[in-house]
């Protein structure tokens, strides 16, 4: 008996897959390799439908039997894109011959002007809630990474590897709070953060009697204050040896993420390096994602939580850590597989080119 067909899946993003390069903002490095992986399991070709900036940035090759780059327009059951948005001087309204220009809006809108042609299944991550409200024809299905998305939306988690969950459960019996050289860090850009990023990092690092480390894009911040250092972007590869050498992180978002219940990348990545995640209490259904004791709100009541935690024995917190990362199940990436799979399936009869 033959096997099934693989299913071509084309695959859009302006990311990478692996450490990439340090000057990008880009944070799906910590999840869009393990989706790829899984959707390989399903018996999915994926086919990157842009450059490979992988190897000719960053010089890591990630092609395989059933993982390779085109540039062009090959057929394909399906179309994913991580959708890009316009941002003037980047991507529009630039000179294309600059080396400002970036190609992701323009391969984006090339993409779904071919293949809308085409009837198959175009399903759009708007992982950013950056795509306005418009009407799309029925093979398209566009997901949000919230628990609320909007309406019209379907709910596609970024995905969390289970057995990297697993071996961060293992290495607790390592874990010693005497090693955390830095009581308190944040690691992420500035974009559509100030005001949240004032109230829980500013005014409490003010009662707090320690240096806050600041890594990321926090060029011009108006706001300053002694005791944060604000050190610049790093290096992917150097994320969770920062959070390695860190007790804490307060984890804020944009407004419209705590509105509708988005926790990014840095959950995990702050987890696989046994640092301990803050979460504001603005984030929707945050019981569902963070334990109580990860609850922070007012600058006085992040003092005295980080005084508590500080204050427990490893063994204390080695259960604390535990629990959260147990609590990851909801991420997981054969569950958001799932998802991707349903939505194929029910939009297969409109165009019969799902097998």
């Amino acid at each position: 008996m033959s096997s099934p067909r693989k299913i071509k899946l084309g695959y859009s993003c302006w990311g990478f897959l692996g450490k990439g390069v340090v000057d990008t903002p880009d944070g799906g490095r910590s999840h869009r390799l393990v989706l790829l992986k899984e959707l390989i399991k399903r018996n999915f070709s994926i086919y990157m439908l842009q450059k490979n900036r992988d190897l000719i940035e960053a010089g890591d090759d990630f092609s395989s039997s059933y993982l390779s780059f085109r540039e062009d327009l090959p057929d394909i059951d399906a179309l994913f894109l991580e959708y890009r948005w316009p941002i003037p001087g980047r991507n529009c309204q630039v000179d294309k011959k600059s080396t400002e220009y970036t190609p992701d809006l323009d391969r984006q809108n090339e993409l779904l002007k071919h293949y809308q042609t085409q009837r198959i299944p175009i399903l759009i991550w708007d992982k950013d809630q950056k795509l306005e409200k418009k009407i799309f024809p029925g093979n398209v299905v566009i997901f949000e990474a919230a628990l609320k998305p909007r309406p019209g939306r379907v709910k596609l988690l970024f995905p969390v590897d289970d057995d990297k969950v697993q071996k961060a459960i293992r290495s607790l019996d390592r874990y010693s709070k005497e090693n955390k050289k830095n009581k308190l860090v944040y690691i992420g850009n500035r974009y559509e953060r100030d005001e949240t990023f004032k109230k829980y990092y500013i005014d409490s690092t003010k009662l707090l009697n320690s240096t806050v480390f600041i890594y990321g894009k926090w060029k011009n911040f108006p706001d300053k204050c002694k005791n944060l250092n604000f050190m610049g972007r790093i290096g992917y590869n150097k994320v969770c040896s920062v959070y390695l050498n860190s007790f804490l992180t307060i984890l804020i978002a944009p407004d419209r993420y705590y509105q509708s219940g988005q926790y990014t990348q840095r959950l995990f990545e702050s987890l696989w390096g046994l640092c301990l995640p803050l979460v504001p209490e603005e984030y929707y259904q945050k019981e569902k994602i963070i334990l109580p004791e990860l609850v922070v709100g007012s600058s006085e009541n992040i003092v005295k939580k980080i005084n508590w935690l500080t204050s427990l024995v490893n063994q204390e917190i080695k259960s604390i850590l535990k629990k959260q990362l147990e609590m990851l199940k909801i991420f997981s990436v054969e569950k958001q597989v799932e998802v991707i799979i349903k939505q194929l399936k029910k939009v297969k009869d409109a165009n019969g080119r799902i097998s």
